[in-house]
């Protein structure tokens, strides 16, 4: 019997006066149960703790013992007996130990104190603290030290063991949310393609919301809204004045803005700006060039594309400045403004064909000299001199494929500008930046017809036309100097056959 309740076990002992003497003079009293009282608290949003009550002195006998519970503890295991702020523990001779579980009502600071609170140094038990508190939580110990984690309480932050009457002070706040934002935009790209009447301009934005909620974009002045999807679903919105009012739900969601902008294609143009309302990151701005547009020049926030023609023209112009100063020393029949022109369609050519274009001149210029007849009369070197003209041939053939490419590309093709950089070509360009204010960026082009390129190279092709005529006069005088093939004039051996014929009369 416990506290007038049935317990699950009853021992009834018979101590006999012999017994109870030869007890006495052996002096061996038997040793009371000794427990292990371990307390696991738990605080998050709902507080709870997890006691475990175990056996430490060896079974085969009744344990009892009365385990006060914690300030604001609440224990919801059934069968479990309370009395006093204590529960009732009783383990028969055949268990080990015994659970319960229990609610925690929040507060400021909790006190945690091992034993019995009345007389600690008569406490049957050992006790084991362990504290594991969520991250809403902040925590200030005194009057313990953590130690080290035990078997059974390796889920924990902290860990502690006291000695019956230590106590430990837990003073415990949940600090303040900080204001921040809930809508998040990962990435966005505005398309812009520009055309004889209209621009077309196309936002995609990716969203990441913790709440649901509306959020409103700025469209530039003038727009006519076209379409708007979300997650590739249509939807019914409508412009006010110049706000788009998205719905936002929790979570990622894909949205895709079109609208239209009275605004043609002129010869320096500007992309709209429209505003997010919110920093974001990872921006792309793309912008289509028609292909009836001669694009010149391009610039934009960011990483972006490059240009390289104005380059290739710089260092084609500068060759041209050397070779005219080079060819006057070698009788070429250019002067420095002819090699200038020359170079300006060079620009559409590989640096190959315009070394054979070079080449050309510099070796019909050398074999109609003085200097290359005499070498080919001193040594007799017929070969060298049919080796030279067979060279002259093709190259003067290269020289025509090449000029015959450049004319037929630039009046019937497109003009290639050389650019590069960020995936860019030179009817795409495209512009990165990773972080972005709340108004999109904007591109300026610089862009001309087509037919302007057309033709000016046009204008060149009529020159290159009428100069080809001189030099390939000039070039066939050169070639045909001092004969056009040689044959071989070295001396016949004399036959033996012939010698031994030769009788005396």
């Amino acid at each position: 019997l416990l506290d007038d309740q049935v317990a699950d076990t009853f021992q009834l002992t018979r101590r006999s006066k012999i017994e109870a003497s030869a007890a006495a003079k052996l002096d061996m009293p038997a040793l009371p149960a000794f427990l292990h009282v371990e307390r696991k608290l738990y605080l998050d949003l709902v507080w709870r703790v997890e006691t475990t009550v175990r056996r430490e002195s060896p079974m085969g006998v009744p344990a009892l013992a009365q385990i006060p519970l914690l300030p604001g503890e609440a224990v919801t295991s059934a069968n479990v007996i309370v009395k006093d702020n204590k529960v009732l523990v009783n383990l028969g001779p055949n268990s080990d130990a015994m659970s319960w579980s229990s609610a925690l009502t929040p507060s400021d600071s909790l006190s945690l104190t091992a034993g019995v609170p009345s007389d600690p140094s008569q406490t049957p038990w050992a006790e084991t603290w362990s504290v594991n508190a969520s991250t809403i939580w902040h925590l200030d110990l005194t009057g313990l030290a953590s130690s080290a984690a035990g078997p059974n309480v390796s889920d924990a932050a902290w860990f502690f063991y006291p000695w019956p009457g230590e106590t430990l002070q837990l003073k415990i706040a949940r600090p303040q949310a900080v204001a921040g934002q809930t809508l998040t935009i990962d990435r966005s790209q505005l398309m812009a393609k520009p055309g004889a009447r209209a621009t077309d301009y196309t936002l995609t934005l990716s969203l990441r919301s913790s709440r649901g909620l509306d959020h409103n974009l700025t469209l530039p002045e003038g727009a006519t809204l076209q379409s708007v999807q979300i997650d590739g679903q249509a939807r019914s919105l409508r412009l006010q004045g110049r706000t788009l009012t998205l719905p936002v739900s929790p979570g990622k969601q894909n949205v895709t803005v079109s609208w239209r902008l009275d605004s043609e294609m002129a010869s320096l143009f500007r992309t709209s700006q429209a505003a997010l309302n919110l920093d974001s990151v990872n921006h792309n701005l793309v912008v289509l060039v028609p292909s009836n547009r001669w694009l010149l020049w391009s610039h934009g926030p960011g990483i972006g594309p490059a240009i390289l023609f104005w380059g290739v023209l710089l260092v084609l112009l500068l060759a041209g400045w050397v070779l005219s100063r080079a060819g006057r020393r070698f009788g070429v029949p250019l002067n420095t403004p002819q090699w200038l022109l020359l170079m300006l369609g060079m620009t559409q050519v590989s640096p190959l064909g315009c070394a054979a274009v070079a080449g050309w001149f510099f070796l019909v210029a050398w074999r109609g000299s003085d200097s290359a007849a005499g070498s080919w009369e001193q040594r007799n070197d017929w070969w060298r001199f049919n080796l030279t003209q067979l060279t002259l041939i093709c190259l003067t053939l290269v020289m025509l494929y090449v000029f015959f490419n450049v004319v037929t590309g630039s009046l019937l093709g497109q003009p290639d500008m050389q650019v590069v950089g960020n995936g860019s070509s030179a009817y795409r360009l495209q512009w990165t930046q990773d972080r972005l204010g709340s108004e999109l960026p904007a591109a300026t082009l610089f862009t001309l017809p087509l037919m302007a390129y057309r033709g000016l190279m046009l204008l060149w092709a009529l020159w290159l036309a009428w100069s080809l005529l001189n030099w390939l006069r000039w070039g066939w005088g050169a070639w045909s100097k001092d004969g056009i093939w040689r044959a071989d004039v070295r001396p016949a051996k004399a036959k033996p056959s012939a010698q031994k014929q030769q009788l005396p009369p």
